[in-house]
């Protein structure tokens, strides 16, 4: 696969906005491309990499993933029937949260 071949299928070019997509590989970017999909696609860009790399694939990847909310973990739990990694923290750092003090 080109590399320019992200642009011709059917996920939401939005998911890799901090990324110039002539840059980026289908093969050599795959892991990328997927835990991009998982933690923020919707349903149609789930579809494309399951047809793109595979049900077996993307499941493996799932595995390995550290989702961003509790929702898209399960979802991706029930879906493949397997444990992933859990969210990294409950509390979201920000920069404008106050820190605290020992």
């Amino acid at each position: 696969m080109k590399n320019s071949e992200l642009k011709k299928i059917n996920i939401d070019k939005k998911l890799f906005w901090d990324a110039d997509l002539k840059n980026i590989d289908l093969n050599k970017h795959a892991e990328y491309i997927i835990k991009r999909v998982l933690n923020f696609g919707d349903l149609s860009d789930f579809n494309a990499i399951i047809d793109l790399y595979g049900k077996e694939k993307v499941k493996n990847v799932a595995k390995n993933t550290i989702f961003q909310n509790n929702k898209t973990l399960n979802f991706y739990q029930k879906i493949f029937k397997i444990k992933c990694i859990q969210k990294q923290s409950k509390k979201i750092q920000s920069a404008f949260s106050k820190r605290s003090e020992k």
